[in-house]
């Protein structure tokens, strides 16, 4: 099954400017269950194994139920952020949908 990611929460400051590397589908509780409630609000601040990463709602802000948000953005200074949260989920057991962000320009 492989090693453990080592998963550390990290401030806000450490995130700064990360962008949207991909996506995925899973449901906040399963979210929390993986990596403990959000920093703030609805969004995650994660270092998995040295590499920092974000899970967040794009339209948060809005009046939206998280609890049933099934989509979810994931940021990075680079791809290694989808794959180490995607790793992360694999290893319990989750069977979702996982897209990496091209980007166009």
């Amino acid at each position: 099954m492989g090693r453990k990611v080592r998963i550390e929460k990290v401030s806000e400051e450490e995130v700064g400017y990360t962008s949207i590397q991909g996506c995925i589908g899973i449901g906040y509780q399963d979210i929390v269950e993986v990596f403990g409630e959000p920093n703030g609000g609805t969004e995650w601040f994660l270092k998995l194994d040295g590499v920092i990463c974000t899970i967040y709602h794009y339209k948060s802000d809005e009046n939206v139920n998280v609890r049933k948000v099934t989509k979810w953005h994931v940021g990075g200074f680079n791809e290694k952020a989808i794959r180490k949260v995607v790793k992360c989920f694999e290893k319990t057991g989750w069977k979702a949908w996982w897209l990496p962000f091209v980007s166009l320009s």
